[in-house]
């Protein structure tokens, strides 16, 4: 239990510490599905520490989705099928598609249209007009993404953990007082011999 609030109250520094002050970053309303941070994060980069507030001079605006969005190439699906997202985000995700593979990125990369993007789970991007990154390139939205999801995933480890502490917390009380009572009986028993 003292391992795992270390390591959430750590993880929340951490986290509180990467904020903007006064225009707190998209990504801290941004959740993503475990295992797709990378892709997220080589997908949108840095553009994710920009606000979606309209006062500050860098920030997200929120428009309305493509009334007819062109399709991905070869079915991939897109991004926003693994992300919670707001609003301000919902036209970039649904033109980001996710593939298995940089086999496969390579491959539809081709059929991209202007603006599309494909990515892996691992973090390869390939964008429309031929800007490519390797899967397993670091990015820092990918790390905070996944301090995000560590963040979370701690504090139920937590939760449980302190459940537990406090059942046998009440056992070990319970196998005191036992033991004061046997020890009592004992003296009484050795004063009657």
């Amino acid at each position: 239990l003292t391992r795992l609030q270390a390591e959430e109250q750590a993880l929340a520094e951490v986290i509180e510490a990467g904020g903007q002050g006064d225009w707190p970053a998209l990504l801290d309303s941004v959740a993503v599905e475990p295992g797709y941070e990378a892709a997220l994060g080589s997908a949108l980069g840095e553009d994710l520490s920009a606000p979606a507030d309209d006062g500050a001079p860098l920030h997200w605006r929120n428009l309305a989705p493509f009334p007819a969005p062109p399709a991905l190439p070869g079915g991939a699906q897109p991004l926003s099928s693994f992300v919670d997202a707001p609003a301000e985000l919902g036209r970039r995700l649904s033109q980001i598609g996710v593939v298995e593979d940089e086999a496969e990125g390579e491959r539809l990369s081709d059929g991209l249209l202007q603006g599309q993007r494909l990515v892996s789970r691992d973090g390869g991007l390939w964008r429309w007009d031929g800007f490519t990154v390797s899967a397993g390139a670091a990015t820092a939205a990918a790390a905070r993404l996944q301090q995000k999801n560590r963040l979370k995933d701690v504090r139920g480890l937590t939760g449980a953990a302190s459940a537990k502490v406090d059942a046998n917390a009440g056992r070990a009380n319970e196998a005191r007082a036992a033991a004061e009572g046997a020890a009592g009986e004992e003296n009484r028993l050795r004063l009657a011999v």
